[in-house]
């Protein structure tokens, strides 16, 4: 399977730069206690604490291993994505505002260090998906242009071989058994779009999937390998309330931006150890929508 660099933009993949979380049981070193800043994790009770310390300052947050299958209105499919978000060091400020966590990231220095977690696979579908660390601690996107690689309600197996941070680690998931059907978005052009007034937060309806859960991702543009710093958002929404909004708080995260990106997912996910981090995976049957903020 062929894999590309691709901006947020080009690959539809909100999920290519994702930091994560932090549980706030920590300061990281050389930072004030904030709210809004992510911590290393503390030691597993019974752990080593003098190996942790020696494998340095890590995010205590979820790395992300996500799959979409997107399609566009006319139901075409876009493409189908797996993606490892290898958070390191420094992490991305970070703050839970409602169902939404966010992360204020910037550019990295030339002291980030990436997480090496060996190669990322989901297998199960129609079709095999890998993406292995590229020299310099980035993951490429995994991604079939117009392809399915995994239907609906298939039983897919995501996994990490492990590597020199993160040990290995698998989970599996049942992926969606419904298309998201979009009720409040305009598909002119053959893409949906959205105006949004940031101050009044991002409103989206759907008529289906009517259980499980709603994911929505808003990130702005930046260019990969660099997309790893693009300030984004993440929220999860019960899939029976047919409508969610994205608060102003949270969209305050993005800053001054006048575009980004919305991934709107029917998506199940779930959590799996891995020594002393916790994976979030996830698949999602996608829409985009393409924002401009007003």
């Amino acid at each position: 399977m062929p894999t590309s660099r691709l901006s947020a933009f080009a690959s539809a993949a909100f999920w290519l730069a994702l930091p994560a979380c932090s549980d706030d049981s920590a300061v990281p070193p050389s930072v004030t206690q904030d709210a809004s800043i992510d911590a290393p994790p503390q030691p597993d009770a019974g752990g080593d604490a003098d190996a942790d310390a020696d494998a340095g300052a890590r995010t205590s947050s979820p790395l992300l291993v996500s799959s979409n299958v997107v399609r566009g209105p006319s139901g075409t499919v876009g493409d189908t994505n797996l993606i490892f978000f290898n958070a390191g060091d420094p992490p991305c400020p970070y703050k839970k505002i409602g169902e939404c966590h966010t992360w204020a990231c910037g550019e990295r220095d030339s002291k980030a260090v990436l997480l090496d977690a060996g190669e990322i696979s989901l297998k199960g579908g129609s079709s095999d998906l890998a993406i292995t660390r590229l020299s310099d601690g980035t993951y490429s996107v995994d991604r079939s242009v117009g392809t399915e690689a995994w239907p609906l309600g298939a039983s897919l197996t995501i996994a990490g071989a492990g590597g020199a941070d993160v040990p290995a680690f698998q989970k599996v998931l049942t992926a969606p058994a419904a298309e998201l059907t979009l009720t409040t978005q305009d598909a002119g052009a053959g893409l949906w779009t959205a105006d949004v007034v940031s101050s009044a937060g991002f409103t989206v309806g759907w008529s289906a999937p009517t259980s499980g859960k709603v994911g929505v991702g808003i990130t702005t543009t930046v260019a990969a390998p660099s997309a790893v710093d693009a300030k984004r958002l993440y929220c999860v929404f019960d899939a029976s309330a047919t409508t969610a909004t994205v608060p102003g708080e949270a969209l305050a995260v993005l800053g001054n931006v006048t575009t980004a990106t919305a991934l709107v997912s029917a998506e199940t996910s779930d959590e799996v150890k891995a020594g002393p981090y916790t994976i979030l995976v996830r698949t999602g049957r996608t829409r985009r929508i393409d924002i401009t903020f007003k």
